[in-house]
């Protein structure tokens, strides 16, 4: 008796029809198969069932991406202004730029950092940017100035902002401000954000400190909050310090600048402080 295929097809009238697609698809596995080995030299290797699968690279979307430079450049770039512009004042600001070789730190976080500076002269603060990277949308990130009127003394915020950045990478900027820097006085300046970004943060133990057209950067911080009441100064450190540009100009004197001269022999006053936080 023949229980070849035309005994089951002559039973099962679908079955033709079965054997039909099940040939269609061998092929066209072999023809996949095929395709493959003739692409191994071109491609990567390994060819799978879904062509919309990217690679682990491209989807990770942490800080392995943002330094292949997978994030684009942002195209409203806050920080992207004429380094002359006018104080209020009407004085031209100088632009001060800390860490501009800053690699993006290896993990995303949404911790807050801080630079610290001291201010060596009557100088006005007219523009904070921090340079950071975002994968995610909807980030907000929160700028914040805060000032201590001597090493040690807790932190006061006088200024801070609230401003959208994209899925992108490039300085997140306060726009135009006046902040009055004291001579003598510290100023702890950086920002944090709403959900994880990377920051960009040299290593460089040696350069500390930097000087600037205001005065100099002394050290860094990390914080859950740049904007809260009563910085202080634990944990502060040497090591590392974040990408930021300051524009600021020149201010005439004021009383509290004529205190703080007057309450110290100029050198304390102009660099033994600013040096004390390397320690």
């Amino acid at each position: 008796m023949d229980l070849g295929e035309s005994s089951f097809a002559g039973d099962d009238p679908a079955r033709p029809a079965l054997l039909s697609r099940r040939r269609a698809a061998a092929t066209r596995r072999a023809v996949v198969a095929i395709l493959c080995a003739l692409a191994a030299g071109l491609l990567s290797p390994g060819c799978s069932k879904g062509s919309s699968a990217s690679s682990p690279d491209a989807a990770d979307g942490g800080s392995d991406g943002l330094e292949d430079g997978a994030l684009p450049l942002c195209a409203d770039d806050g920080g992207a202004v004429d380094a002359l512009a006018l104080s209020e004042a009407g004085l031209a600001s100088d632009l001060d730029e800390f860490a501009p070789n800053a690699p993006t730190a290896k993990v995303a976080s949404s911790i807050g950092r801080v630079n610290i500076y001291t201010a060596t002269a009557p100088r006005t603060l007219d523009r904070v940017d921090v340079y950071l990277g975002s994968s995610l949308t909807g980030t907000r990130v929160t700028i914040a100035v805060q000032e201590a009127i001597a090493q040690g003394a807790a932190f006061q915020k006088v200024f801070d902002v609230q401003l959208d950045f994209g899925a992108c990478q490039g300085w997140a900027s306060t726009g135009a401000i006046s902040v009055p820097l004291i001579a003598g006085h510290f100023y702890a300046i950086g920002l944090d954000p709403n959900q994880p970004i990377n920051a960009y943060v040299s290593s460089d133990a040696n350069a500390l400190p930097i000087d600037g057209a205001f005065g100099r950067l002394v050290s860094s911080k990390t914080t859950s909050s740049v904007s809260s009441v009563g910085l202080t100064w634990d944990k502060t450190s040497t090591a590392e310090f974040n990408r930021q540009r300051l524009a600021t100009s020149p201010r005439v004197p004021d009383a509290r600048d004529v205190v703080v001269d007057a309450a110290a022999p100029v050198d304390a006053a102009d660099g033994g402080t600013a040096d004390a936080p390397r320690g």
